[in-house]
C-alpha cells in the first residue's frame, strides 16, 4: 500500500484546452480505405494549427513528418535512454452528419459538453498530450528521459503512419522504455 500523499493544486489555462480540441476537432480528418477520398488540406490544415496552438512545444520539441501521416516530436530529456512515447491519432472515420444531433465538425459546447468527431477517439488524446506539455515547458519542466509524442493519421485505416514510427525508431537505434 502506497502512503497518502497530498497533491498540490495546479494552476493552468482551463480554456485553452478546451479551445484547441475544437479548433482541432472542426478539421476534417476523416480517413477512407480509398484514398481518393480523402481531403488532404483539411489534414494539412491541422498539422499547420499545431504551433500556434502548442507554441512552447514547437520552441523545444524537434517535430518531422513520415510518410503515412505520421508525425513525431521529440521532447529532448535530460537523457536519450529509454525515453516515453505517448501516442494519440488525429484521424476519424467517416460520419452520416445527418444522424448527429450537433454537427460533428462544429465542435460545439452544447450541455456542458464538447461535441463532435474525435472528442473521444483520439483527438482528445492528441490534445491532451500536447497540452500537458506545453504547461510543463510553460513551467520550465524538463523531463528525466527523452519523450517522444507518436501521431498518426491513418489508424482508422490501418495506415502506416505507426509502422513507419517504429522502422525510424529502429533505423535510429531508440529503444523505448518498457
Amino acid at each position: 500500500v502506497l502512503p497518502e500523499q497530498s497533491a498540490e493544486p495546479v494552476e493552468f489555462d482551463r480554456e485553452a484546452p478546451v479551445a484547441s480540441l475544437q479548433k482541432l476537432v472542426q478539421c476534417k480528418t476523416i480517413s477512407y480505405n480509398d484514398p481518393s477520398m480523402e481531403d488532404e488540406e483539411e489534414f494539412r490544415k491541422l498539422i499547420r494549427l499545431l504551433p500556434e496552438l502548442f507554441p512552447r512545444v514547437f520552441d523545444v520539441c524537434s517535430f518531422q513528418e513520415l510518410p503515412g501521416r505520421a508525425l513525431l516530436l521529440r521532447w529532448p530529456g535530460k537523457s536519450e535512454s529509454a525515453p516515453t512515447v505517448l501516442m494519440a491519432h488525429y484521424d476519424v472515420v467517416p460520419v452520416n452528419e445527418e444522424n448527429w444531433e450537433k454537427p460533428p465538425f462544429s465542435a460545439v459546447i452544447a450541455d456542458g459538453c464538447l461535441w463532435g468527431r474525435g472528442t473521444l477517439d483520439t483527438k482528445v488524446t492528441f490534445n491532451a498530450i500536447l497540452t500537458a506539455a506545453n504547461h510543463l515547458i510553460g513551467q520550465g519542466w524538463q523531463p528525466e528521459k527523452d519523450i517522444y509524442f507518436a501521431f498518426s493519421g491513418g489508424e482508422e485505416v490501418n495506415g502506416k503512419g505507426a509502422v513507419n514510427i517504429v522502422d525510424y525508431f529502429e533505423e535510429k537505434g531508440i529503444t523505448p522504455a518498457i
